[in-house]
């Protein structure tokens, strides 16, 4: 399975759902304070990923999931060792392909941030 984002009528991007566990880890980690050990730490040791992803910016306006993604990029480059362990085992995504399309996924929203964001899939 795989997400289709629009911004508007636009489709920006087609992305798979292997990295989900992946976003959901970095959309909770603490940026607050900066020393805090990431509540991502605790998915790696089996506790249930709740964070964000696509489906929660579904009819809202592209301007907040451009800022998601913007947010999720600057957070997987933060520590990207944290995160490359959620690489998905059968190659269907991994974290460098998922900052390419965060990055355009993000770009396309500031460029028409009034538009509509639709997530499917």
């Amino acid at each position: 399975m795989s997400w289709d984002l629009y911004v508007g009528d636009e489709c920006v991007g087609n992305y798979t759902h292997n990295t989900n566990a992946m976003i959901r880890a970095a959309s909770i980690a603490p940026r607050q304070i900066p020393d805090s050990p990431s509540v991502a730490a605790e998915v790696l040791f089996g506790a249930p990923v709740l964070g964000a992803c696509w489906g929660d910016f579904d009819g809202r306006p592209a301007r907040e999931a451009g800022l998601f993604a913007r947010d999720i990029a600057n957070e997987l480059r933060c520590d990207p060792g944290r995160y490359s362990v959620l690489n998905p085992r059968n190659g269907w995504g991994d974290i460098e392909s998922l900052l390419e399309f965060l990055d355009d996924v993000a770009r396309h929203c500031e460029q028409n941030p009034d538009a509509v964001f639709r997530a499917s899939g």
